[in-house]
């Protein structure tokens, strides 16, 4: 075992002399624009609760956008406070991201929105505006498929842009022996052209020049699990793990753990291992915490009965990034109307 470990960082080390120098978070570039993607374990298979937004969508992986059976917006706003002593670090950045999720009779379609300032010398995201996009399908009982288009401009010393297409799958397998709704999910992300053409800070504190490998990393392959451990009325438990490679340049783990009482209060955190950032000793130990909340609104402009009432869920979420930045955000999902949990009736007629 300390051999494969050895390994492994010996592997990622001499990666870094190398084009591969991603800035901090590079990888994770849009998952700062609302609590919910901060806190959710980066789950291609949609989280231990199954809680899928157009965010989780486009960023992570375009099929689960068919596993939402209702219309779907999300909105967010992070602030990321840098309190590096390095006189040339900015002291404050911000993120902020909305979106939307429109299932209909033949697919589920869904977009998003994002932005990112983040011009911290040791957390050098630079300022981008991005788009993404997604569309999804059920192809048969347990399968669901999807791909997605996106992009976007990088404009700060140096401007840039990006134009990539994203696929993925979840296998939604159910129940199985002590664990409930268990999912797989995959996706492969950022087809085509990444932003590379900047000069920027990477994590082992050097400045990339122009023609680097760039970020987030071209084909980067997520795979994942997730699962309900306890399902009862009141109280809900669920887990999930992924395994995320920048096309094998880099391996990153995250977890997330999701825990709902009465239906109500939903609390959230994940935690991620980055391999790369660790060995050139720029990663934060820290897990992320957050919070959701589910109201139960009024629409009374809807005329069937199933759209008289939908969900608000609030939420906020903490994270730390490298030790010197804190990112503190807030935002909310809205679903339209009520999910659909029972089977259609059925009536024979003589």
């Amino acid at each position: 075992m300390k051999k494969i470990i050895t390994f492994i960082v010996s592997a990622f080390t001499l990666a870094s002399l190398f084009a591969y120098n991603p800035p901090v978070q590079g990888e994770n570039l849009l998952g700062f624009t609302n609590p919910e993607i901060i806190t959710g374990g980066s789950s291609t298979a949609g989280g231990g609760l199954r809680s899928i937004t157009p965010s989780s969508v486009t960023m992570l992986n375009p099929a689960l956008a068919d596993m939402e059976d209702r219309v779907a917006l999300d909105i967010g706003y992070a602030a990321l406070l840098n309190n590096a002593s390095r006189e040339s670090s900015m002291p404050y950045g911000q993120a902020f991201g909305t979106g939307i999720l429109i299932p209909n009779a033949w697919c589920t379609v869904a977009g998003e929105v994002a932005g990112v300032s983040a011009p911290f010398h040791d957390f050098n995201l630079g300022n981008s505006i991005n788009l993404n996009t997604a569309v999804s399908k059920q192809v048969a009982e347990k399968i669901f498929i999807g791909a997605g288009v996106g992009g976007g401009y990088h404009f700060d010393h140096d401007t840039d842009w990006a134009l990539y297409a994203n696929v993925g799958a979840v296998f939604a397998l159910g129940d199985a022996a002590f664990l409930h709704d268990i999912r797989f999910g995959a996706s492969v992300l950022n087809l085509g052209k990444v932003y590379n053409q900047l000069h920027c800070v990477g994590a082992n504190g050097k400045m990339a020049d122009k023609g680097f490998d760039g970020f987030p990393y071209f084909s980067t392959i997520r795979t994942g699990a997730a699962a309900k451990l306890i399902d009862h009325e009141n109280f809900k438990l669920g887990l999930s793990f992924d395994v995320t490679t920048p096309l094998f340049q880099n391996l990153i783990f995250d977890s997330g753990i999701q825990i709902e009482f009465l239906k109500f209060i939903t609390l959230t955190s994940s935690w991620e291992y980055n391999v790369y950032e660790t060995v050139q000793s720029a990663a934060s130990w820290f897990p992320t915490v957050g919070v959701v909340f589910k109201f139960q609104i009024g629409t009374g402009f809807m005329k069937k009965d199933d759209w008289s009432k939908s969900d608000i869920c609030p939420s906020a979420a903490w994270k730390n990034v490298n030790g010197t930045t804190n990112v503190i955000s807030a935002g909310a999902v809205v679903r339209l109307g009520q999910p659909d949990e029972n089977a259609p009736d059925i009536e024979i007629l003589d």
